[in-house]
């Protein structure tokens, strides 16, 4: 996971800024990178990246097909927080020199 995050960073095209609203995408960056030593080169963000800050609610599988009596994937739902990259440099006083953002399903 993360690896378009991990190649910017190895290639070293300054800071990098990573936005991903799974918590698992989010967590296996974080793993890469402190397994490659890129914990410094690399922002990551678990919040969703929109016109307008707020929150957006977004629906995910659980996979958990393994307890008897369940179907294979339900369908949850959360709430996930909305920033613009705008208002999360401005907060952080980041300013990225490459973005990169999960668009899965849109």
């Amino acid at each position: 996971m993360g690896t378009e995050a991990l190649y910017a960073a190895l290639k070293g095209t300054g800071l990098v800024c990573a936005f991903d609203i799974e918590l698992l995408g989010s967590f296996n960056l974080a793993t890469n990178l402190a397994l490659n030593g890129l914990e410094g080169k690399v922002e990551n963000y678990f919040v969703a990246v929109g016109a307008r800050p707020g929150y957006l609610q977004v629906g995910e599988n659980t996979n958990y097909f393994s307890i008897p009596g369940r179907p294979k994937y339900d369908q949850v739902n959360k709430w996930v927080q909305v920033t613009t990259l705008d208002d999360c440099a401005r907060t952080r006083g980041v300013w990225p020199s490459y973005v990169k953002i999960d668009v899965c399903g849109s």
